[in-house]
């Protein structure tokens, strides 16, 4: 059965992505949001290296085109500045051009991810200023120097727990990127993660404490950053947090939370059969989940790990 549904779901995201490209949203009450999207064509293009990569490529060759001059990308093609969708585009690329690359030009993946880092290590959010940091130096030490930061949304924004764990399966996925400067980035994102961490596991959206009250964790940002922090499963936190999703997970009953679920406990040697059944009991009549191609992603990404395809699997310990 989910044999069949997965190649629904890949006929249905193929057909979208024809072109190269895909808008976010498949619904027609959402015309705004039909121009090509970058974080959509990212992750569809994700979706179906495995089985079409030649149609991978197209989507990757989108992204390359639609590139800032900045090395990021913005929301869709000259829709303005670069943001945190820099992160899904570097990481599809990376991926893609990982597992398929006899149809890529090494050399130009090669200048487009280098560009593609600089403006990621670039773009996080510092709220130190160069005084500040200097009297942190003098009084503490080099140590005081690395601490927690992560990604916002847009640029000078505060650090939130989904951009942070986008650019980290960015940096890590395939496998962990060696360069010096680069891990000490995924130091300092990898701490901000984890003093990030709701009581108990889990995230929310980044502010766990405020005013006397713990705040309590979601599942899809929970998710995202098991997969950020994929490299140290044996955290305490990330442990934590691995137990409190498989403990919520059969309780959801959207696409998306589902998606995410299967993705991060698969990704983590959990067993998922009930989060699989629950999911594929969701997908729409023409093949699609939700209301827009980034779930439809999503979801044949997390369908596919019946097949022991999860990309979020393989990384360099």
């Amino acid at each position: 059965m989910v044999a069949e549904q997965l190649s629904k779901t890949e006929i249905f995201l193929a057909t979208a992505l024809s072109d190269g490209r895909c808008s976010y949203s498949f619904s027609p009450a959402n015309l705004c949001m039909q121009e090509a999207s970058t974080e959509a064509t990212a992750w569809a293009a994700i979706a179906i290296c495995h089985r079409q990569p030649k149609l991978a490529k197209k989507a990757i060759d989108f992204l390359i085109a639609s590139q800032n001059k900045d090395g990021g990308w913005s929301t869709g093609p000259d829709l303005g500045k670069s943001d945190w969708t820099s992160g899904p585009a570097t990481l599809a690329i990376r991926l893609v051009c990982s597992y398929q690359k006899q149809y890529f030009d090494a050399g130009q993946i090669k200048r487009v991810l280098t560009d593609a880092f600089h403006y990621l290590i670039n773009s996080r959010t510092d709220f130190l200023s160069p005084v500040a940091r200097l009297l942190l130096l003098l009084s503490q030490g080099t140590s005081s120097l690395h601490y927690g930061r992560g990604w916002p949304w847009t640029a000078g924004c505060y650090n939130w727990v989904e951009p942070t764990a986008y650019s980290l399966m960015a940096f890590k996925l395939p496998d962990l990127i060696k360069e010096d400067l680069s891990k000490r980035v995924v130091y300092h994102a990898n701490k901000f993660l984890l003093e990030h961490s709701c009581r108990g596991g889990g995230w929310n959206h980044g502010s766990f404490y405020c005013l006397g009250q713990s705040y309590p964790p979601y599942v899809v940002t929970t998710a995202e950053a098991l997969l950020g922090l994929i490299d140290i499963p044996m955290d305490h936190r990330v442990k934590a947090s691995l137990d409190y999703l498989s403990e919520v997970s059969h309780k959801e009953s959207s696409a998306m939370s589902l998606a995410w679920t299967i993705l991060a406990l698969d990704a983590h040697n959990y067993n998922c059969q009930k989060e699989i059944d629950l999911l594929v009991n969701l997908q729409n009549k023409d093949g699609g989940f939700g209301m827009n191609y980034f779930v439809t992603a999503l979801s044949l990404l997390a369908l596919n790990t019946v097949n022991g395809i999860n990309y979020f699997k393989v990384v360099s310990k």
